[in-house]
């Protein structure tokens, strides 16, 4: 069984439990999430099944879409509501969380939270700070590609849409402005509402896999090529199919962009393939091989 499934990881799960759960109903022991979002939050968590566990960074370098929660005047030491408190400081308003937004947009410097997966000596950084070692982490390159201001929702927090590029901490942006408003700040609530081309309107919970999966599991796994519709297509006749999959490169058209969607001659998808040019010449070498296998 190949594909993706578009889940919904419920607040108290970890992305891991998730697949872990995932393999239970499947039965199938390849499978791997694109993208890991914290335990307290909520949202789009796609799962790569089977062959589509090759896709993987194919899905985890697409845009991710969140609506946060950011609560003003308290910091935890998580920087979400599992923490504890660590530092109080003034409510923010409106408008000067308005003015600060566009400091924030674009390409940016990040540093990751304390508590993250980020690897620090070998060790998660999350490790190292419940061990009392608070890690020094360096700032990383990130992009935001849209933050707007939704609404406030008490005294003291108010709601954002974020979308952002992969690799981007929520927490820590909401730790960021915090401090260009002269406070401090925490997630008090997180959901992604988009991973790619998922979105939570189509996504499904573990419950709902579960059910679905008994009763017809072909309606389940999403086909591998979804989260690749940006990319052209090249369909194979035979002979191109039989060279391209035993590594050879072979003709294509020119008007190709630098990456295609590769289909056999009887139209299934079989991988992702790189153009190469030389001169007049332009080929295409089968880059992420979905059937690894001699035709």
């Amino acid at each position: 069984m190949d594909g993706i499934i578009n889940l919904i990881k419920t607040p108290g799960m970890t992305s891991s439990d998730a697949v872990v759960r995932a393999r239970r109903i499947l039965g199938e022991r390849r499978i791997g999430h694109a993208g890991t979002l914290d335990r307290a939050a909520a949202g789009v968590l796609p799962l790569l099944v089977g062959k589509g566990t090759r896709l993987f960074d194919e899905v985890t370098q697409k845009r991710k879409t969140y609506v946060a929660e950011f609560t003003f005047g308290i910091e935890t030491d998580t920087l979400d509501g599992e923490g504890m408190i660590v530092a109080h400081g003034v409510q923010a308003g409106a408008d000067e969380l308005l003015d600060a937004l566009s400091g924030f947009l674009g390409d940016i410097s990040q540093r990751p939270p304390v508590y993250s997966a980020v690897k620090r000596g070998g060790k998660r950084a999350s490790d190292h700070a419940r061990a009392g070692r608070v890690p020094e982490l360096a700032e990383r390159p990130v992009t935001i590609h849209a933050l707007r201001l939704l609404r406030q929702t008490t005294p003291g927090a108010f709601l954002f849409e974020i979308t952002c590029s992969k690799g981007t901490y929520i927490r820590s942006l909401c730790r960021d402005i915090a401090h260009a408003v002269h406070t401090c700040g925490y997630v008090s609530y997180l959901l992604r509402t988009q991973a790619g081309p998922y979105i939570l309107g189509d996504a499904i919970t573990a419950d709902e896999l579960e059910t679905a999966w008994r009763s017809d599991p072909g309606a389940v796994l999403r086909p591998m090529d979804e989260p690749l519709e940006h990319l052209p297509s090249l369909r194979l006749d035979p002979a191109r199919e039989r060279a391209i999959l035993n590594g050879q490169a072979v003709d294509a058209e020119a008007d190709c962009e630098s990456r295609v969607r590769l289909y056999g001659a009887d139209g299934l998808f079989i991988g992702v393939g790189a153009l190469e040019r030389a001169g007049n010449r332009t080929t295409v070498r089968i880059k992420i091989n979905l059937e690894q296998k001699q035709r």
